[in-house]
């Protein structure tokens, strides 16, 4: 009885401790260095006009959790985004969408709305994944030569760096790691970006952290001059399964405790995960919709409370994500 008494205590010590760190502003609450975020949820989709004091409200749900945030365009309503970050303490990596006609437009957007002061500077994003989606390295090189360092001098921002971000696979070698494209990175002054989806590999949940880890170090030791961050990594809570790996709220909920665990051990480590809310329009297939930490309303996830354990740990989740910083 007496056992059984203490168990009890335990778990009300731990929900209590939960509530009090999601309502208690005053707590140290960053844990992410990085967050990609993407305003459309429930409904929307990019190119949809957004209600007002949308992308407000989400920025103030995340914006405790992080320092950088991840954007994935520079769209008229989008480039509203770097300076609501900066109002919160931030900075954002600007995420450009090059594939439409309006590609300058957004880039001269992106350079407008970024800073160099307070250092660290605000971070230009150049397109996302486009050597992946079939754009010829070389042609991406002159891109950002031609283009891209054209437009930033033409805002007066050399001091805005310039990064791309692509799975690690497509400029990395897989066998040793080393870059593939070595004179379109010289082109570049900010970080590369390499997103890294054991999911996506077909990993089982328990070697996906391990995985990670392996080519993040893989790829940086490597390529010691380079600056490398993981530009997307991320665990779905629901949907198709892929080898593997099983999308569900408890594996998403291990994912991200052993990535902030990671983080918090090693803050060498440049990650930003991915992603902050559910996006509905993402899919199909069904799991490309449920990448969130937060459901599309703002609801934080946590592991279903089917047994002591998933409750215990998902209150021990938030309470490390509670008490870990990130500042430059």
């Amino acid at each position: 009885m007496l056992r059984i008494a203490s168990l009890l205590l335990v778990i009300v010590i731990c929900t209590t401790a939960f509530a009090d760190c999601i309502t208690n502003p005053s707590l140290p609450s960053e844990c992410f260095q990085g967050l990609c975020y993407g305003p459309y949820v429930q409904g929307q989709r990019p190119g949809d006009t957004l209600p007002s004091g949308q992308i407000e409200d989400q920025l103030d749900i995340i914006s405790p959790y992080t320092y950088w945030v991840r954007t994935y365009g520079c769209d008229e309503q989008l480039c509203t985004i770097p300076p609501l970050v900066r109002d919160r303490g931030g900075r954002t990596l600007i995420g450009t969408w090059i594939r439409g006609e309006d590609d300058e437009d957004q880039l001269h957007c992106a350079f407008q709305a970024a800073v160099c002061e307070p250092a660290p500077s605000d971070i230009v994003v150049v397109g996302n994944e486009e050597i992946f989606q079939g754009m010829p390295w070389d042609e991406m090189r002159d891109y950002i030569i031609n283009v891209v360092k054209p437009i930033r001098s033409e805002e007066k921002k050399e001091c805005i760096p310039i990064a791309i971000a692509e799975p690690w696979s497509t400029i990395f070698m897989p066998d040793t790691g080393k870059e593939i494209f070595p004179t379109l990175f010289d082109e570049l002054d900010g970080p590369i970006l390499a997103n890294i989806f054991p999911f996506h590999e077909g990993y089982n949940i328990d070697d996906a952290i391990d995985r990670l880890k392996s080519i993040y170090t893989l790829i940086c030791d490597a390529n010691p001059n380079r600056e490398i961050w993981i530009g997307e990594t991320g665990w779905p809570s629901a949907g198709e399964t892929v080898g593997d790996a099983v999308p569900s709220c408890e594996n998403a909920a291990r994912y991200l405790e052993g990535c902030l665990e990671w983080m918090r051990e090693d803050p060498a480590v440049k990650m930003c995960y991915f992603e902050s809310f559910d996006e509905e329009w993402k899919a199909p297939p069904e799991y490309q919709a449920h990448w969130g930490v937060w459901y599309g309303d703002g609801t934080l996830k946590i592991p279903e409370p089917t047994t002591m354990v998933l409750l215990m740990s998902g209150a021990a989740l938030v309470l490390l994500a509670m008490r870990c910083r990130w500042r430059p």
